[in-house]
């Protein structure tokens, strides 16, 4: 019988809620990126040049994350921590994003296409703090396993 591991792909992280978060992650940051690279504006506007830069850079690290994961390097190389590295990352993403995405918001001249590049940014920084609470939780139970709930 096959199982999730088996083969290549890691199926059961793909399958789990943080693989999935990690996949809808990828599509909304190369959607942001796409619409603004796309748009006519962004050779006039220098804060949407340096949106697209911060969007490419965390859809590689995020693309890079997801594949080592689901290529399995998890459980060849358990010498690293693989929550600690994917909260840190999480996290890396959400500081750089949210005030690129903001800042991308207010430069967006009422340009409906801009706003929509600068909303898809901010909802990517919904998804990391989705993943950021997802990831920390295992996180957490690692580093205080005997905490007791006394009242």
């Amino acid at each position: 019988m096959a199982t999730d591991t088996e083969g290549v792909l890691n199926l059961k992280y793909l399958r789990s809620a943080q693989g999935i978060l990690k996949i809808t992650e990828l599509v909304f940051l190369l959607a942001a990126f796409l619409v603004v690279r796309t748009s006519w504006f962004t050779a006039v506007l220098d804060t949407y040049i340096f949106f697209q830069v911060i969007t490419i850079g965390v859809f590689s690290a995020i693309f890079l994350f997801l594949i080592l994961t689901a290529l399995g390097l998890p459980s060849r190389l358990p010498c690293i921590s693989w929550s600690v590295t994917e909260f840190v990352l999480d996290t890396v993403a959400l500081l750089c994003v949210f005030p690129v995405s903001c800042a991308a918001a207010v430069k967006s001249h009422d340009v409906n296409i801009l706003v929509a590049a600068s909303m898809l940014g901010l909802t990517v920084c919904f998804l990391f703090a989705a993943s950021i609470a997802l990831s920390f939780q295992p996180l957490h139970s690692k580093l205080s396993p005997h905490i007791s709930a006394e009242v």
